[in-house]
């Protein structure tokens, strides 16, 4: 499996800033999801101000179809995430308020 340098990132990440999958991009890059992590994530899993993000669920594309599943027990981060010490965009936080749901 090839692995990206730290500069392969940056310039990907950069590459797709504008991109609308842009946090989930930079989620999987730095948080080491598994492939159908980022898909499975709603909202709800996802809270920016205590900087912690639950994976509770992965999306994968099977057979012709999308699959919803639970979430690869062999993930070696937990079902947690840490996003502490990760500089979060700030344009993330006002996505997330514009997404809440009352």
């Amino acid at each position: 499996m090839a692995v990206w340098t730290e500069q392969q990132l940056a310039t990907f990440l950069a590459s797709i800033a504008q991109n609308r999958l842009y946090a989930a991009w930079w989620l999987a890059a730095l948080r080491h999801l598994q492939r159908g992590e980022p898909g499975g994530l709603c909202w709800t899993d996802i809270d920016l101000r205590a900087a912690e993000v639950t994976v509770p669920q992965q999306r994968v594309h099977a057979d012709g179809q999308v699959v919803v599943g639970p979430r690869p027990v062999f993930h070696a981060s937990g079902a947690c995430l840490f996003v502490h010490d990760i500089a979060i965009p700030g344009d993330l936080h006002e996505l997330e308020d514009s997404c809440q749901v009352a």
